[in-house]
């Protein structure tokens, strides 16, 4: 989540995000933080193609 926060305050707003294999608890992990820090900084995610 420190990385996204990092993004955000350079002023980032489009930020991917790569969670690894789907069955991995440490994907959801890093997925659920992603989802937070974009939440905190009132940015919705783009989950288009």
């Amino acid at each position: 989540m420190s990385a996204i926060r990092h993004l955000i305050e350079l002023g980032h707003e489009r930020i991917a995000m790569i969670t690894g294999p789907a069955g991995r608890p440490t994907s959801r992990v890093r997925l659920d933080g992603y989802r937070a820090a974009l939440d905190r900084a009132g940015i919705t995610p783009d989950l288009g193609g």
